[in-house]
Order: structure tokens, then sequence, then C-alpha cells
């Protein structure tokens, strides 16, 4: 195909939307530019392949060999950079998860193995140095059948074939839209979900020049508007945005409407992308987003928060490399100056996914040969990490489970004893479970809990969890069993500052719980949200003892926390006279300094920035006693906390 410049220009404002979401850089949807590249990939292979089958010139394993000479090399470099910084900068546990990560993506399946184990969004997958790799792993997934496709069709009259793929576009766009509430990760990572943003360039690229070209006017339109709809879901679109679905359409069209525009004609949106520097990055987009994601999750892994001079300085970094490595690995491969010959090059291509896979395996099952950076006496901190229940499976419920009666069961295991407790919340409500089944265990009763992370334990406020449950369902399986167990208490916990919008919405959704609770029978208890921190603690400790810093300057000061989670207190506080029951953290998590504590006796009192680990929870029992005051004494024997 002719070398058209926008286009780069357009893979340019892709990857800088990418790069400045990375980056915290004020762009909260700037995720949205892996769905134009995803466009940009079906229109430009698909246009290859059919002018190529026009010829009759296709051949699918001359189509592969310019695929490996694209991918794989620069791939390859940021692999075994990626395995070299790990083996220096990680954490065993996060080691081993980048050795499997590493495995997957010489399968070309990574976005499979992340949307089993990662949510895009959550706040710990700036610890994932491969995880962007999924998206070229759907590419790859791409190349592999979408070229047999058409070579079938080939024959087929062009209005045919673009009928034929826009079908196959819209059924793949009605499964994305049907998955994205039920399966939010698959159908974020995978491909028969993603595909029908690679079928808006490949519907783009059999349709355009058959019949009509637009008047000059009408291309001007639509350049404009494909610009803006991009524009908007850049900077309108957050992590809470429901995507991809319907939401992925705004950037995808948008993106196809500039292909679209300026395919006969330039626009001035096609001269605005054609400027020679937005140009520039367009070449070197792909080393860049193959380089800034390393980047970013291991300055983040131990120097995070980062100061705005420190992104800016990362930025410009991630652009002085990129540029090195277009010029001496993806350019010399791209022109055939290195294993210029295709037998070479497919040699070079199996001992290289060879080597990748054996070195990914050999880092997730072999013991690691000590890290010099991270000394043995802070790898304590790293077991701290899994001090949880977070990513034990069988403590989060759906809702499925909760109208099977499958609840979490705290405490005494005899079912014929009436349950005392239900604890009803988030991650954070996960988070305390082990000391409250200690308790229960400890004053003899029984207890349930229904988690599931991410999802407010709010009625009427619409959240939906990390299982993909609708909140009103769920929400609604749990009361039931609290009218018809006769559960006299409910307690309530939950990360209440990620969940207030700036407006009345929660106190009408607590207003709501509460009054649904006492109407069902319970004393409803409110556990105030624990302090949280501005960067992970297990790492800040670790960062701190080798630095030789002294480690209460991890946790926040306490009145940085109070104004900061002043609004939702100040919510909760005033439900005391509805008959709400206040359960405060905070006292019991302050150090000599009036700071929030995150460490004691050597252990780390969160495994993250805001989740107790089982060591911290321990330090809340006496804040929970009142729940059980009345149901029986003590037992003599002091149960473990997590038994």
């Amino acid at each position: 195909m002719n070398y058209r410049p926008f286009i780069d220009g357009l893979r340019a404002l892709a990857v800088l939307a990418v790069l400045l979401y990375h980056f915290d850089l004020g762009v909260p949807g700037g995720y949205v530019g892996v769905d134009i590249f995803f466009v940009i990939s079906g229109y430009l292979i698909t246009g290859i392949i059919l002018k190529d089958l026009a010829h009759d010139r296709f051949h699918i394993v001359a189509f592969w060999e310019r695929r490996i000479r694209r991918i794989l090399p620069m791939l390859a470099v940021v692999v075994t950079v990626s395995l070299l910084l790990g083996w220096l900068l990680l954490f065993p546990k996060e080691y081993k998860k980048t050795g499997l990560a590493t495995v997957m993506q010489s399968l070309m399946a990574s976005n499979i193995y992340f949307s089993q184990a990662e949510d895009y969004f959550a706040n710990d997958t700036d610890i994932r140095p491969l995880l962007h790799t999924w998206s070229l792993a759907v590419e790859e997934q791409f190349y592999l059948f979408f070229p047999l496709l058409l070579w079938g069709l080939r024959r087929w009259p062009r209005p045919r074939l673009t009928m034929v793929l826009g079908v196959i576009s819209l059924l793949a766009l009605g499964l994305s839209m049907y998955t994205l509430k039920a399966y939010p990760k698959p159908t974020f990572y995978w491909l028969p979900m993603r595909a029908w943003e690679l079928g808006v360039g490949a519907v783009l690229a059999t349709w355009v020049g058959q019949r009509y070209c637009p008047p000059r006017w009408l291309a001007e339109l639509g350049g404009g508007l494909g610009l803006l709809g991009i524009l908007y879901a850049v900077f309108a679109y957050t992590s809470e945005t429901p995507f991809p679905g319907l939401t992925a359409l705004l950037p995808c069209v948008g993106a196809g409407l500039i292909i679209w525009a300026n395919e006969k004609h330039a626009t001035w949106v096609g001269k605005l992308l054609s400027w020679r520097g937005l140009v520039g990055i367009g070449l070197i987009s792909y080393s860049l987003y193959l380089w800034h994601w390393p980047i970013v999750a291991y300055v983040k892994y131990w120097f995070e928060p980062l100061a705005l001079p420190v992104r800016l300085g990362l930025l410009l970094g991630c652009l002085g490399l990129a540029t090195l490595t277009w010029k001496y690995v993806e350019t010399p491969f791209r022109q055939r100056r290195w294993f210029a010959s295709r037998p070479q090059i497919f040699g070079f291509a199996m001992v290289t996914v060879g080597v990748i896979f054996v070195a990914g395996m050999l880092v997730r099952h072999i013991p690691r040969i000590p890290s010099p950076f991270i000394p043995a006496a802070v790898e304590h901190y790293a077991a701290e990490r899994g001090d949880n229940l977070l990513a034990v499976q069988g403590y989060q419920r759906t809702r499925t489970d909760l109208e099977q009666g499958k609840l979490c069961a705290l405490g005494v295991g005899n079912p014929r004893q009436p349950v005392h407790l239900l604890v009803w919340g988030d991650s954070h409500a996960l988070a305390v479970l082990p000391t409250l089944d200690a308790m229960c265990r400890e004053y003899g009763v029984r207890g349930w809990a229904a988690t599931q992370s991410g999802m407010a334990p709010l009625l009427g406020y619409g959240s939906r969890g990390r299982g993909g449950d609708d909140a009103s369902q769920y929400h609604a399986a749990i009361l039931n069993h609290v009218r018809q167990n006769r559960i006299p208490n409910v307690l309530l916990v939950g990360k209440w500052i990620g969940y207030d919008d700036g407006t009345a919405r929660l106190q009408n959704s607590f207003a709501q719980t509460l009054a649904a609770g006492q109407a069902a029978g319970a004393t409803v208890w409110i556990m105030e949200m624990v302090p949280r921190h501005g960067g992970d603690v297990p790492r800040g400790l670790a960062r701190n003892e080798i630095l030789g810093r002294a480690e209460a300057n991890v946790g926040w000061p306490v009145p940085d926390f109070l104004a900061a989670s002043q609004p939702q207190d100040e919510v909760i506080a005033r439900l005391t006279a509805a008959g709400a029951k206040i359960l405060d953290p905070k006292e019991y998590l302050l150090d000599a300094q009036q700071r929030c504590r995150v460490v004691r006796d050597g252990k780390a009192l969160y495994f993250d920035t805001n989740h107790l680990t089982v060591t911290g929870t321990d330090l809340l029992r006496p804040m929970f006693v009142p729940i059980f005051t009345g149901a029986t004494t003590p037992a003599t024997t002091q149960v473990t906390p997590g038994s």
C-alpha cells in the first residue's frame, strides 16, 4: 500500500494517549489508544492482503514473515530486559508471575493469562511489567486466522466481502456488549470480543474506493467528527467507564472516520496528523508502546508516588529509548539487513521464541538467584503481600453463590446454631474476615460473610463487583438471607472513599441500606474506612530499610487522611441518629507520632496501599468486641487470627 503519513500521525495520537494515561498526565481515557491501534491494524493488514490477492501474489508464509520481522525482534528485546530487571527489582512472587507471563506471551496467549489474573484497571496492575503484551497477543491471534479467511473468500466480489466482514464485526460487537457485565475481564482481553475493532478497519479497507468518493465538505466533516470522537473518549472516559462494549465505538469509529475521510484527499485533520513531529512519533510508536509500560512498572514498584517532573522525565526517556531501538533493532530487521532470507528469519523466530519460553519457565519454577538489590533481610515483606484472602479462591461470593445459600462461613460450624453476624462488603471486608472469623470462634458464635471486590455494600449505588454481578440483585440476595435467618448483626465494611462522587448519592445509599437492614430485623454496624497510604506499604518498608530511612515516613500523617476521608466520615457519622452503630478503626492504627501505622513488630500492617494484612486486622479486635457483647463469655484459649 502507498505510504500515507497521516496514518503514522494517527498512530502517534494513539500511543501518546496510552502513555499519558499510564504516566498519570491528565488523560483518564487514554487507554482507548489501544483500540485505535486495532482499527489501524485491521485496515492496513486487510488492505495489504487484498492487494496481494488481487495481483495473485499472496502467500501466507510471506505474510507471516513480514509479521515476524515487524513484531518479534523488539518484543524479544523488551521481554529479555524485563526479565533481567525483574530479577534485580521484583520480589519473588511478582517475579514468578512475570515468568509465567513470559511463557504465555511466547505462546501468543498472554491476553488469556491476564484475563484469568488481572483487572486492567485494578490498583496493583502497575507491578505487572508485561501486562501491555495482551494487545500484542490479540493482534498475533488475528494474524494467524484472518489471512486464511480472506484467502478463502478471495473470489467473492468486494461488496459481498464487505458485507460478510461487517456481519462478523457486528456479531463480535454484540458478543462484547453481552459479556461485558458478566465477564468483564475476558471481554477486555480476548480476541472474540475485540475482533470487531479490527473489523472496523477491515471493513473500511474493503469498502473504500469501491463506488463512492465523498465530496470534499463531507470528508472534512467526517475527519473532524472522527478526531472529536477520539478526543472526547480520551479526556471524558475513566477507569470506571464500562469498557470495551458499546463505549469503544466512539474511538474506533472516530479512527475509522479519519481514515475514510483522508482516503482520497488530505483533509485538515489529515494535514494536522501529517505534521512531521507526529509522524516521527508514529514511526517509533511500536517501540514506544513496548518500552513505556515496563519502565512505568519498575519505577512505580519502588518509587511510587512519582512527582510530576519525574513522570515527565520518564516520558522523555521512553521517547529516546524508542528512537534508538527503532533505528537499531526494528529498522534493520524490516529492511532485511539482518537475517535477510526467509529460512534465516524463521530460524531466528524459532530459536528466540524457544529461548523466551525456557527463560520464563526457569523463572517460574527454579529458585531465584538472590538479587543484589533486594537484601534477604527485607524479603519477608514480600511474603506479607500475600498475607490476605483476596487471592484465595472460595472467599469471595457471587450472586449465584448467595442465591444457592453458599455464603462464606465464619466461626463455629454447627449449621443448627443461629447466625450471629453477617459481614457485607467489598475487598476491605474480605481483609478483616480472618480476625472476625477468629473472634466468632472465640465467642462461640456462627457468622457469614458476603464479599465481592469493587462492589459497594450500599443499596441504590449501582456499583458492579469484580465478579461482574449487578449490585441490586446481589444485595437483594443478602437482605433475603438476613430476613429469613433473622441475623441480629450486619457489619458493613467498604472502601468508602472510593465510592463518593461528591454528591448526596453516598448519603442516600447509606440511608437506604440502613433502613433495609433494620427492616430485616438487624442492628447495622458500619466500619469507617481504614487509613490508606500513598504507596504500596510492604515495598515502601523494604525500600526504606534498603535506603536506611525511618519506617514511619511510609504512613500518611493523620491530618492528611482525615482531610481526605472527611466527606465520607461526616456522612457515616450522621447515621448514628438513625440507629447505626459506628466503628472507627483510626484510633487503633496510629503510632506514637500520630501517623497512620504501617508496621508492628517488623511486620507490615497493609499488603498494598489500603488493605490490611491479618496482622493489621488483628489490631482492630477491641473495636469489634461490641458486636459480640452478650453473645457468650469469651473462651479462655486465645485463637490465632485466621485460624
